[in-house]
């Protein structure tokens, strides 16, 4: 092995890693900014006050706000699970396709695809913030910013599993 070799590898080493942490600090930066400002107290007592008593609303957020740094903890968890596991996938189809494509060079391109994701999760985010005076629980997790889905309303949408 040469040196040329050697200072490119340290260098491809150290563009993943900075993708890695750019990558997670936006994850953790975004996953902060929408529980304090998106998912707040009052939009559990407003998703949830037909199902539930506030009382129980009130024990459920006590416990939420106890456990909240798990979430944290379990961000670049699944990150890595995720890029790794598309990663392997992405190899291994090289490889039963008779292309020599090195498996830190496909851990490069699916670290730049994943910004694509977390520019989607920005988006959803500042959307719902900024346009959206009217949100339950149940329009955050179907809301997908300039998916078709968003000209039909819920209940137009059949509901497969009741089939």
């Amino acid at each position: 092995m040469n040196d040329l070799s050697v200072k490119k590898d340290y260098e491809a080493s150290n563009k993943n890693w900075l993708l890695i942490s750019l990558l997670l600090s936006g994850y953790l930066l975004f996953t902060y900014l929408s529980n304090k400002f998106i998912f707040t107290d009052n939009l559990y007592y407003y998703s949830l006050g037909n199902q539930f008593t506030a009382d129980r609303i009130t024990k459920y957020l006590s416990f939420k706000s106890r456990v909240e740094w798990l979430g944290y903890l379990i961000v670049p968890v699944i990150f890595l699970i995720k890029i790794s596991s598309i990663t392997v996938v992405l190899y291994t189809g090289t490889i039963l396709s008779g292309l020599k494509v090195e498996f830190k060079n496909l851990f490069h391109v699916v670290l730049q695809a994943e910004f694509v994701f977390l520019f989607a999760f920005f988006v959803k985010m500042y959307w719902i913030y900024v346009f959206m005076s009217d949100v339950s629980l149940k329009t955050i997790s179907f809301f997908q910013p300039l998916s078709i889905i968003n000209f039909f309303s819920l209940g137009e949408i059949p509901n497969l599993n009741n089939s």
